[in-house]
């Protein structure tokens, strides 16, 4: 991303990492081919894509991190029960910086595993609330071990980029 005075623009991808930016230029390098160790590195058909992103504000005011994440995912269709109106839990914090990543099925148990992460690179502090009153949500480690704290109601700190794995028991 690329932003000043209230507006800029923002290079998405889907799978390219050698992305650099120089002055006010933002290059995606493509493919590297090396012949050394692999003379047949990089070789062949390759399918990517990319986008451009104008955008006002900041890349935090705009957006941009969840842009990208939409255009990095696939939608997912579940078959299951529809609960309309009533998400498993509901994340309340004023400045929108700290979201759930992802939602799945405990490794090792029928328990719910709630990822949360940090996105504009800044402490800050979120309530949880989980909408089934008979359950109990804790802090775990990110290989869902060792329960921590219990977190229902209770207001979780986050650090700048920071990842938190929570499990509704």
């Amino acid at each position: 991303d690329i932003s000043e005075g209230g507006y800029g623009v923002s290079l998405l991808n889907d799978c390219k990492y050698g992305v650099g930016v120089k002055e006010n230029v933002i290059g995606l390098t493509l493919l590297r081919s090396p012949k050394y160790p692999d003379p047949e590195a990089d070789m062949g058909k390759h399918t990517f894509a990319y986008a451009i992103l104008p955008h006002t504000g900041n890349f935090k005011e705009a957006g941009v991190m969840s842009a990208a994440a939409s255009f990095n995912r696939e939608p997912l269709v579940i078959n299951g029960e529809l609960l309309i109106g009533q998400a498993p839990i509901t994340v309340l914090n004023e400045k929108g910086c700290a979201v759930v990543e992802s939602i799945k099925k405990a490794e090792n148990s029928n328990d719910l595993v709630v990822r949360m992460v940090e996105k504009h690179g800044r402490n800050a502090a979120v309530k949880l609330q989980i909408a089934d009153n008979s359950k109990s949500a804790y802090e775990v480690d990110m290989l869902e071990w060792n329960d921590g704290e219990k977190v229902n109601g209770n207001t979780l700190t986050f650090t700048p980029f920071e990842i938190k794995t929570i499990i509704i028991k």
